[in-house]
């Protein structure tokens, strides 16, 4: 079984081009996307591309329907053939033309078209997410979860679940120890039974990560935030915050925090070779299974805000599941220190370096990034140091 390698993806065909701030997602084999920027926060046409992985092939999709608005900063997750777009917006401000929209495209169709959220006039809950942009979404058990993002008066930290088999949003619990953010990334477990939320823009770079179970409907916090001590650390939650301090909503020191803080960056689940159990990852013979792979991102803001480029990382990171037979079959982990403590030890879980061969991308954030069939991230375009919008396409292939 090989080690992961980077893979640089052929372009023929009707390109979509250099853009930043677009979105896409994975179905079928193929790679849907739409929207983005060439222009600080100024949304390209409304169009929707599709490549095709086996020919590598990209052509502009003709659709039927009531198509999406341009828009930057949207979300879009696959269930099954169907996709999901909701929010972005068309300004530059944190809420100028956000939108709370949901679309799904029916990809066996071709056919665009509006998804109506259903209402309860009893209730005193809203009845859908506020608008928004820059926010995280992700798929599990056939239903969207949507995190946060920049809303109409600031950053969000709120929690949505998009049943499609009955049309309606639900507010899940919130926890006020993880913090509002934009540029966040949310991906769920390799056995859908967790929500994994990391990093993110609060004003400044954020490393942590939070769990949420989804069957409990709880946080990994604030339970991690009252510890008496800096006890070591686990899933469930353990921060180095001491009882009383700020705790996690500034940063979650522990085995799930982020190397390096980051924010508008990609990732994906290793998912091809089994669940994220260990004894299921010992038979496949698989380093990876099951394992988070996040690459890239903002580390430092711009001090020109939307119309400058801040500092930017092209590592690649790996977090192993608790309880994943690591040891010494971590070989994809193997700069000095990456997953090795104190006594040289390997660690059971944790982020570590994943040292990928091939031609990787350059440093970036603000790219889209999608999924492909087991859990390989596929990375496009996004926006460089030099203020440059890309428009080339890469493959993490994990073996």
């Amino acid at each position: 079984m090989g080690g992961p390698r980077w893979q640089k993806l052929q372009q023929a065909g009707d390109c979509p081009g250099p853009r930043s701030s677009h979105c896409m997602a994975y179905a079928n084999g193929r790679i849907y996307m739409f929207g983005g920027e060439l222009q600080p926060r100024v949304p390209v046409p409304a169009a929707t591309y599709v490549y095709d992985l086996a020919d590598s092939t990209w052509s502009q999709l003709k659709t039927a329907g009531a198509c999406p608005g341009p828009r930057v900063a949207a979300t879009m997750a696959a269930i099954g053939s169907k996709l999901y777009l909701f929010g972005g917006r068309t300004g530059i401000d944190m809420g100028e033309g956000a939108t709370g929209d949901l679309f799904v495209l029916d990809t066996a169709a071709a056919t665009w078209a509006a998804a109506q959220p259903s209402t309860d006039c009893s209730s005193s809950t809203p009845a859908a997410p506020p608008a928004r942009s820059y926010h995280a979404m992700t798929t599990a058990g056939g239903k969207l979860y949507v995190f946060g993002g920049c809303g109409a008066a600031g950053r969000l930290a709120d929690l949505w679940r998009f049943d499609p088999a009955t049309g309606a949003w639900q507010q899940l619990p919130g926890c006020e120890s993880v913090g509002a953010r934009g540029g966040s990334v949310l991906v769920a477990s390799g056995d859908g039974s967790q929500l994994l939320l990391m990093g993110g823009f609060n004003g400044d770079e954020m490393r942590d990560c939070h769990s949420y179970d989804i069957a409990a409907a709880t946080w990994n916090c604030p339970a991690c935030c009252d510890a008496v001590d800096t006890a070591a650390v686990n899933i469930n939650g353990s921060c180095a915050a001491k009882k009383g301090e700020a705790g996690c909503a500034s940063q979650h020191v522990s085995s799930l925090a982020m190397p390096l803080a980051r924010s508008v960056f990609g990732a994906a689940v290793h998912t091809g070779c089994s669940s994220s159990s260990s004894s299921a990852a010992a038979a496949s013979g698989c380093p990876h299974a099951g394992h988070i792979v996040a690459f890239g991102g903002e580390v430092s803001p711009s001090d020109k805000g939307h119309a400058g480029a801040g500092n930017f990382c092209a590592a690649a990171y790996c977090l192993s599941p608790p309880g994943h037979p690591c040891g010494e079959a971590c070989t994809h982990a193997t700069a000095a220190g990456s997953n090795i403590d104190a006594a040289g030890s390997h660690r059971h879980s944790g982020w570590h370096v994943l040292d990928a061969a091939g031609e990787g991308p350059g440093p970036r954030g603000w790219f889209a990034a999608a999924a492909v069939a087991g859990g390989d991230l596929v990375v496009h375009g996004g926006l460089g140091g030099d203020i440059s919008r890309m428009g080339d396409m890469f493959r993490l292939c994990m073996h």
